[in-house]
């Protein structure tokens, strides 16, 4: 259920697709050509650095196979996309894996973990800036990133940065 305009950006723009391999079939099915399918555990090295495809505690329905995140390295630069899920302890295995300096945490609760969990996620994965997702997007998720920002930033653990749609971040 989250693919959104993936297929038409990689169609239009040769872009490769990195997936699951239930998602990738699905896409290939759609018209994309150009695709990378891994599992849970897999790394893979990419012109840009690696990919690693992490745990998500969350559903994915039929077509999508098993729920997973990334992380991404830009050669130096590491980036965990938790995706949508809750929280779990293997949270703090990737931490001892890998060097995570942004870490993108879904904070909605309800379908995924809420502020509370973030900040225990953010105890465990030590990142050096926190990006909050998934929220505010209908009346089951509402939160205020501000005050999940104000908690983290006076627990010392982490900066976070409260992303406005369509705003950019270069990541350093």
């Amino acid at each position: 259920d989250h693919l959104g305009d993936a297929v038409e950006i990689c169609q239009h723009n040769n872009a490769v697709l990195i997936s699951t391999f239930e998602v990738g079939n699905l896409c290939r099915s759609q018209g994309v050509s150009r695709i990378h399918t891994g599992h849970i555990g897999g790394r893979a090295n990419f012109p840009f650095g690696y990919l690693r495809f992490t745990p998500a505690l969350h559903g994915a329905g039929v077509a999508g196979g098993l729920a997973c995140g990334f992380y991404l390295n830009f050669h130096q630069v590491g980036v965990y996309f938790a995706g949508d899920t809750g929280l779990f302890s293997d949270m703090g295995l990737l931490a001892k894996l890998e060097q995570i300096d942004y870490a993108l945490l879904p904070i909605g609760d309800n379908y995924t973990m809420g502020p509370s969990d973030a900040l225990l996620a953010a105890e465990m994965l030590k990142p050096r800036v926190i990006i909050p997702m998934h929220y505010n997007t209908n009346e089951l998720i509402v939160q205020d990133p501000h005050l999940f920002k104000a908690n983290v930033e006076a627990s010392s653990l982490s900066q976070v940065e409260v992303m406005e749609p369509g705003q950019e971040l270069e990541l350093t």
